[in-house]
């Protein structure tokens, strides 16, 4: 999902990628350690991908640090993409994201989770707090979703699709 809304990027436009749990993980161009933008180029989609791909989870979680990384860069918006797994943030920390925001970043919050239900509470108002909106997904939807796929894709033949203009007679 992370790399589908990359390619829904303009190339004027820049973005930049961290995972984090207890520590961050930015997304760096080789040989380089800077914390930076990249442009939304072929190339550092690529990039990106390869990133992406060596990514494993593990260990826990501390969503302050990650959100001071990541408003370093003054960036437009924030996609805060998270499981809300313990510990929940505090209001003090919270109060803090907001205070060095100083309302110049959009936080988008996403929460992963397996039960519609199990919204976490911190998440929808450190969206509220930042001008930016809550999303709930349910990622048993996913698993749904590529299972429909795969079985999709062995129970049909690729099909090649042609532009009218390179149809024979035209």
């Amino acid at each position: 999902e992370l790399l589908s809304s990359l390619s829904n990027l303009r190339r004027t436009q820049q973005f930049q990628i961290v995972f984090y749990n207890l520590d961050q993980k930015w997304m760096k161009a080789p040989g380089k350690a800077d914390f930076e933008y990249f442009p939304a180029s072929e190339s550092y989609r690529r990039l990106a991908a390869q990133f992406v791909a060596g990514v494993q989870p593990e260990s826990g979680t501390q969503h302050l640090p990650a959100l001071r990384l990541a408003l370093r860069l003054h960036p437009d918006v924030i996609f805060f993409l998270t499981d809300a797994g313990e510990p929940e943030m505090k209001p003090e920390e919270m109060e803090e994201i907001k205070t060095l925001n100083a309302g110049r970043t959009r936080i988008h919050c996403v929460q992963f989770g397996m039960h519609d239900d199990a919204a976490a509470d911190f998440l929808r108002k450190l969206a509220a707090q930042n001008n930016g909106d809550f999303a709930y997904q349910n990622v048993k939807r996913f698993a749904e979703r590529d299972t429909f796929r795969t079985k999709v894709r062995t129970a049909t033949r690729p099909v090649e699709v042609s532009s009218p203009s390179s149809l024979p007679g035209r």
